[in-house]
């Protein structure tokens, strides 16, 4: 089953490539779990077990941190890391299509001049009420808020978004 080439990737290498030794999961991982890779292994070397390409394993490996922050792993049959593989791509096509449908409702055109707004990153700002402690200005709280920041490139209108809700820069639709 090939990705489509025009999201991002859901693996930093093709399961499915024989020369595959190892693969790490980009995104699609099962929920409470990150940092999950797998390894194809087979009998042999020092400890009875080493990381082979596809094509010579007869098992594979699952390592994940999971939420108890420990490193938990798992030998699944290569029957069984194909059926993980295609658990992972239909999560992560689940998670483009919640937020291909939270892209749809953001216009990022101006609402005077009706021109394409542009990305200008990321700012951060802390939030409170500034009082004065010797020469500095200070916040009563430490709070501080990253937005991400459009710009319409006519009129300079802003159009701010908060962290966490989308991926930005945000696609033109």
């Amino acid at each position: 089953m090939a990705e489509d080439s025009s999201a991002r990737p859901v693996f930093d290498s093709d399961p499915a490539d024989p020369l595959t030794d190892r693969v790490k999961v980009l995104r699609g991982a099962p929920e409470g779990t990150r940092d999950v890779r797998v390894r194809f292994r087979a009998g042999g070397g020092l400890l009875g077990r080493r990381t082979v390409r596809r094509d010579q394993a007869d098992s594979a490996l699952l390592t994940y941190v999971g939420g108890d922050e420990y490193k938990q792993e798992e030998v699944l049959t290569l029957a069984g890391v194909d059926e993980f593989f295609a658990e992972v791509r239909a999560r992560a096509a689940e998670e483009d299509a919640v937020e291909a449908a939270k892209n749809a409702c953001v216009h990022l055109r101006c609402r005077y001049c009706d021109v394409r707004a542009e990305y200008l990153g990321t700012r951060t700002w802390v939030v409170g009420e500034p009082t004065m402690t010797g020469t500095a200005l200070r916040s009563l709280s430490e709070e501080a808020v990253t937005q991400h920041v459009y710009r319409c490139p006519r009129c300079g209108l802003l159009e701010l978004f908060a962290e966490g809700f989308l991926r930005h820069p945000v696609p033109e639709a």
